[in-house]
């Protein structure tokens, strides 16, 4: 069926108010979990790890890792950025151009209503796919840190360029059907790690570190 100039019209506007309505959603209305697979780039070795996405396209898109390495844990937080300038035409004559950001020196991520962990991260670069790269930001994290993931609801990471907020509230049941990590061990104190007494710095298996400028 043709469609008239006044149907036209009521389709872009319907689909206006639908892609705002989708921009206006916060970001732990966005967030799921799931299984992902990688390979570690010293050893050749496919990892399964826990995948924590918030955001509902490209620039809103935000990931948080947990990662088994070893007998201990990585909290990771990835950012996907493109990797080459890109020029945005936004007026007759002019233009602009956009780069990837550093995720900064200064980061910290905390769950709400509980302390901040203000560590310095290992902040490193993977190319994904063309055109995008993932800029990380990976820390330790021991039994304190997993139990405070399993009973908060809000996980909230806070850099100089970019933040994150993803909700809690499917990860314990998740983590144990991924990771093998029962959130009951944890609080209890009886998980493995929380033999741990503190974790040793662990670098991200599947990027290398940043180059000095």
């Amino acid at each position: 069926m043709r469609q008239t100039p006044v149907r036209a019209r009521k389709l872009v506007i319907a689909l206006t108010a639908i892609a705002f309505a989708l921009r206006c959603i916060p970001a732990t209305a966005m967030t799921w979990i799931t299984s992902e697979k990688d390979k570690d780039l010293l050893t050749g070795e496919t990892y399964t790890y826990l995948r924590i996405a918030s955001g509902v396209s490209g620039a809103n898109r935000r990931f948080v890792d947990i990662v088994k390495k070893g007998d201990g844990y990585i909290l990771r937080f990835v950012v996907p950025q493109p990797t080459n300038t890109q020029t945005t035409i936004w007026a007759p004559g002019a233009a602009t151009s956009r780069s990837a950001r550093e995720l900064g020196e200064t980061l910290s991520w905390m769950v709400e209503g509980m302390s901040q962990h203000d560590e310095t991260p290992t902040l490193s670069k993977r190319k994904r796919h063309m055109g995008v790269t993932d800029h990380e930001a990976a820390w330790p994290i021991g039994c304190e840190g997993l139990r405070e993931l399993v009973t908060g609801k809000t996980l909230r990471v806070v850099t100089p360029e970019f933040n994150g907020q993803f909700d809690l509230a499917n990860l314990p049941q998740q983590l144990e059907k991924i990771l093998g990590l029962s959130p009951k061990s944890l609080v209890k104190g009886t998980a493995p790690i929380c033999s741990i007494t503190s974790p040793q710095a662990v670098t991200s298996p599947t990027a290398s570190p940043l180059s000095p400028p």
